[in-house]
């Protein structure tokens, strides 16, 4: 709950919480509230469990490269290029699913795999959280393992110059790329020049 001396400040207090639909992989949620100042409401949320996106980070004759996926996202009927990523399995390490979605997308290995952050995706409309991991000393040439709903992915190696043009392009649709390149570029930045 957000502190405040405003007495105006919008702070809701969850009255009731009701599941409206729910798959496999998401929930929705109405959750009625009622605020600081008497005021009630709803919310819709769209519940889901933490996503895990892997930023791949090979270093080839001082040549910088990271990996996408190209995925058909159904919502939109298109094919997007994303950076690897999969949702956290319940009783999982985050670590090691995080190596293993890396695996079975692009068929990398990766010997160091490390935590870099975590952001929200949408919070206006949902609770999720994306935590970003950056992968290193890279075995390229595996065989992908893909899930039936990952059925015709694409795995692709980019340098960071090339990926810089597909965003300067606009090329890449995908919202949660850019978060994730923004700190994909300050690891660098940081570590390694």
């Amino acid at each position: 709950m957000i502190k405040s001396n405003n007495k105006d400040l919008f702070i809701p207090q969850m009255t009731s919480k009701k599941t409206v639909i729910s798959s496999k992989w998401t929930e929705v949620v109405q959750e009625d509230f009622k605020t600081n100042n008497g005021r009630t409401g709803s919310y819709i949320i769209v519940e889901r469990k933490p996503a895990l996106m892997i930023l791949p980070l090979l270093i080839i004759n001082k040549v910088i490269y990271t990996y996408l996926v190209k995925q058909y996202r159904y919502p939109i009927a298109k094919e997007v290029w994303q950076f690897p990523m999969g949702t956290l399995e319940d009783g999982s390490e985050p670590l090691e699913q995080a190596k293993k979605e890396l695996q079975e997308e692009t068929g990398l290995i990766a010997d160091n795999i490390y935590f870099l952050n975590k952001y929200y995706i949408d919070p206006g409309l949902s609770r999720q959280q994306c935590y970003v991991f950056i992968a290193e000393a890279i075995t390229e040439g595996g065989k992908q393992m893909l899930e039936e709903s990952e059925a015709g992915m694409v795995a692709k190696r980019f340098t960071m110059d090339e990926l810089e043009i597909l965003i300067t392009d606009n090329k890449l649709i995908d919202g949660w790329i850019y978060p994730a390149y923004f700190l994909l570029k300050q690891y660098i930045n940081n570590k390694i020049i």
